[in-house]
């Protein structure tokens, strides 16, 4: 390779990242020289690891002003260009990079067809709710699978405000290079180039604790930002060997000083498709939105101002920034195709207290479940810091009815006493003979016998006295027991039958509940679009319940998080089964899972 790049000398060395400063080009002719690449070669940006992010204090919105948190870049192969600050961009001709001295060189000057393709520009706004000065946050970064080639990646951010462009450089953090470069300024019309000396840093140049910020903002000013990203030619690390297959992924993260936006955090135990209102090709690209309340036309919900959320790796957690003012919001779900048609939605009379993190609790549908009628697909939303929020979860591999005793003492004949909490369940101690089954490999006879509903515990005895008897057991997914020498006790087998269900089939499961607390918050909700309380009837005809969240495809394991006030009942594949007062079942625990051997017959684990 001919005419390899000057090499600069490099300073300031810190810690942090320095951004580049774009220094006051003087219109002259250079007469730095610099190596271009020989050939085509490419750097591979991938819009979904590029991003430009808002972090503490500011907004961002798009260009149709709806509120973004996160601008993610375009795909673009970067091939080798030039420009001064990311406005006006340079390449070579084909028949003159085998020269490659920049000055000898022939240009073309960008062309739309170039933009998002060769170099990447994208336009957005900021937003700051207080007079503040923004920079670049300390996450942001830069990788590459060839971590030089950063060095001549260019970053440059306009404020469109009559200053100009901030140049950055993509150097590594802790990397504080100074990358000098001689740009091409502007060509003849015969393509010849003039040039002019730029000097780069990396990004802790303009980070915060640096002092020297990127942009000004007045309170509530907004402002036209344009991103731009090439591959600068004239820079020494940008050699065919570096660039070539490169891998390149960007995080730019925006801030202020002080925090005048809120982090939220949304989590979703409920299913990604409500009752038969979101089709089928667009389930799976539903975006979720954070709304301020305040700012309804109306009780429409719609009309809105909206903050988009991303969406976690888990597929349940969405986080979003909001201005610090913003208290009152529901959560809410749109068609990507159609954004002004909302499916499900989630609201309460709570606001948003000191907690940044909110769960889904409960969704349902009325019987006219189509959203443009009266919205009636919707759940409402707790603060993680409430303590009477209980998650709730339904183990469908449902347990035989059928409990099983060895004799391993020869007791001759075995009673089973079953009780729960209330006391005695069926038959008082000692309770019911158990009826002979068989005899196992060692000779000692097994006995069973049904379980009756509502029984939690059991104890096997010979029935004649107090002494010959097992402790209390209580009841869970093990088949028998037999009883050792020390009156310990000893198990085998399993009640779990995965091939049956007892709620679910083609839906998954539902819960329905009562609940002081939120039946009043359900009853206020009711002024937001006609959503309608399913606190107030069991009954499928007027109300499908709560449809619970499956976590796992694979597992017959169902979620929701609930009120622990509430008395649900569940229902589902022609099955309903009794009241159940959750306080009772979870006890002092914040998770109680439920696993049925019919539908009024359970056993509760945590």
């Amino acid at each position: 390779m001919a005419n390899k790049l000057m090499s600069f000398l490099k300073v300031n060395k810190r810690f942090f990242i320095a951004v580049i400063a774009l220094l006051e080009l003087a219109a002259i002719f250079c007469t730095l020289t610099f190596s271009w690449v020989e050939g085509v070669r490419t750097g591979s940006v991938d819009d979904s690891l590029s991003t430009v992010s808002a972090g503490d204090g500011i907004i961002f919105t798009d260009l149709k002003g709806a509120m973004i948190s996160t601008l993610n870049l375009n795909t673009a192969n970067l091939v080798e260009c030039s420009s001064v600050d990311g406005r006006n961009f340079f390449f070579p001709t084909s028949e003159s990079v085998n020269d490659s001295t920049t000055t000898k060189m022939v240009y073309r000057a960008g062309t739309d067809a170039d933009k998002n393709t060769k170099y990447i520009s994208k336009d957005f706004n900021i937003i700051s709710y207080s007079q503040s000065k923004i920079y670049i946050d300390s996450t942001s970064t830069v990788t590459c699978t060839n971590s030089s080639i950063k060095n001549a990646l260019r970053i440059s951010l306009n404020f469109n405000d009559g200053k100009s462009p901030i140049l950055l450089c993509g150097a590594p953090v802790g990397y504080n290079r100074e990358a000098k470069s001689a740009p091409v300024t502007a060509i003849s019309a015969t393509g010849d180039p003039r040039t002019g000396t730029v000097v780069a840093y990396t990004f802790a140049e303009y980070s915060v604790n640096s002092g020297k910020e990127v942009a000004s903002f007045d309170a509530g000013e907004a402002k036209r930002v344009t991103v731009s990203v090439w591959l600068e030619g004239t820079d020494e690390d940008c050699t065919s060997e570096k660039i070539n297959n490169a891998d390149i992924s960007i995080k730019l993260v925006l801030t202020t000083a002080s925090n005048y936006t809120k982090d939220v955090t949304f989590v979703d135990y409920t299913p990604n498709k409500w009752i038969s209102n979101v089709p089928d090709v667009a389930s799976s690209n539903i975006k979720m939105f954070a709304i301020d309340k305040n700012t309804f036309n109306g009780s429409d919900y719609t009309s809105g101002t909206r903050y988009s959320m991303n969406k976690a790796a888990d597929g349940i957690t969405y986080t979003t920034k909001l201005p610090e003012t913003v208290e009152d919001v529901i959560f809410a779900r749109f068609d990507p195709e159609n954004p002004d048609l909302g499916y499900n939605y989630w609201a309460t009379t709570q606001k948003m207290g000191t907690s940044n993190k909110y769960y889904a609790i409960g969704q349902g549908a009325s019987i006219d479940s189509n959203p443009k009628n009266d919205a009636g697909n919707y759940g409402y939303w707790v603060d993680e810091q409430v303590p009477e929020v209980i998650q709730v979860e339904l183990t469908e591999a449902p347990l035989s009815n059928v409990i099983k005793f060895t004799d391993t003492q020869s007791w001759g004949s075995v009673k089973a006493y079953f009780f729960n909490t209330g006391g005695d369940v069926s038959t008082a101690y000692p309770g019911d003979y158990m009826t002979y089954d068989k005899e196992n490999g060692f000779g000692q006879k097994i006995y069973y016998i049904t379980i009756p509903d509502g029984a939690t515990s059991v104890i096997f005895s010979k029935g004649d006295d107090d002494q010959n008897k097992t402790r209390d057991i209580q009841l869970g997914t093990v088949e028998g027991y037999y009883l050792n020498n020390d009156y310990t006790v000893g198990t085998f087998g399993s009640r779990e039958d995965t091939t049956a269900t007892i709620f679910s089939s083609t839906y998954n499961p539902n819960i329905y509940f009562t609940s002081a607390k939120y039946g009043s918050t359900l009853a206020t909700l009711k002024d937001v679009k006609g959503v309608f309380d399913p606190t107030k009837v069991f009954a499928q005809s007027s109300n499908y319940g709560l449809n619970m969240y499956k976590p796992n495809a694979d597992k017959k394991v169902y979620r929701m998080y609930l009120p622990s006030d509430a008395v649900i009942k569940f229902n589902g594949n022609g099955n309903e089964s009794d009241n159940i007062t959750l306080a009772d079942a979870a006890g002092s625990n914040k998770k109680v899972g439920f696993k049925f051997t019919s539908a009024t017959s359970y056993t509760t684990y945590n």
